[in-house]
């Protein structure tokens, strides 16, 4: 699970809603996982503009996450 953390978030939005997706779940943490996904509702207000690709840029320890890319939905 990657943390949006302030550098990521643009300086005009306080909060910036997110959905975090597992990408290299253990077989052991598959049924939370799963338990989890279960309780995201998307089909109520939630809107979605765009997805975002985060990743570590730099040393494991001491990088940082930065958006990689951006992918804009279209409708």
């Amino acid at each position: 699970m990657v943390p949006l953390t302030k550098r990521l978030r643009p300086a005009d939005r306080p909060y910036w809603p997110h959905t975090t997706m597992v990408l290299d779940a253990k077989p052991h943490e598959r049924p939370l996982m799963e338990a989890n996904l279960q309780k995201v509702d998307m089909t109520g207000t939630m809107r979605f503009e765009s997805i975002e690709m985060i990743g570590r840029v730099g040393p494991s320890r001491g990088g940082e996450y930065q958006i990689l890319s951006s992918f804009p939905l279209l409708g």
